[in-house]
């Protein structure tokens, strides 16, 4: 009888451990490192008329899913923005490690911050009130929930040799048009990592 058990217990054991990593797969997720101010100057409003990020927090809430919260105080009333960036692929979390990738630029930034499709979409869209120009001087905006499109950033990657294996860091100036001010700047980092679902 107590062969029996072991021989069980045996067969049990051998399922469980054929069935357990094998019904899990791995899936690619958007690890969220950095997300705020350009730099320490900014935060807080030490620079006059220069809008800057607040109470910033990163949290995963399961799954490999982050979500960012916090605030973002607007100070400069912006009738339409257009929004330089650049892009950079970093060995670490380190800004030193990183190597300057491209320079872009967004013309309407307003309208480009709140376009659906996009990998930052699920931040900007998060604003409560919603980021639309005209901006407004001394506007608080709540910042709940925000996620970045893991699908979205794969998909721009895809063509990227070695991709998976950089942090990304951007960093985007906010310029009001027409006078051609820098009232803001917003930073960036990320990470595809692998977890096992």
């Amino acid at each position: 009888m107590l062969t029996l058990h072991v021989l069980l217990l045996c067969c049990i054991s051998t399922l469980l451990v054929q069935a357990g990593p094998k019904s899990r797969k791995a899936v690619d997720i958007l690890k969220a490192i950095k997300f705020g101010n350009c730099d320490d100057a900014q935060a807080q409003g030490k620079k006059a008329d220069y809008s800057y990020f607040t109470n910033i927090t990163i949290n995963n809430v399961g799954r490999g899913r982050d979500v960012i919260n916090g605030q973002f105080v607007n100070m400069y009333p912006a009738k339409k923005t257009t929004a330089p960036y650049k892009l950079w692929s970093c060995k670490s979390e380190l800004e030193s490690d990183c190597e300057l990738f491209g320079t872009y630029s967004h013309d309407d930034y307003c309208a480009t911050a709140v376009e659906k499709g996009q990998f930052y979409s699920g931040v900007y869209l998060a604003f409560h009130p919603p980021l639309a120009c005209p901006l407004k001087k001394n506007m608080v905006h709540e910042i709940q929930n925000a996620s970045l499109d893991a699908e979205a950033v794969m998909k721009l990657g895809s063509i990227i040799p070695g991709f998976k294996t950089f942090h990304w860091l951007t960093k985007t100036k906010m310029i009001a048009l027409p006078e051609r001010k820098e009232f803001g700047c917003v930073k960036m980092m990320f990470k595809i990592a692998q977890i096992r679902v």
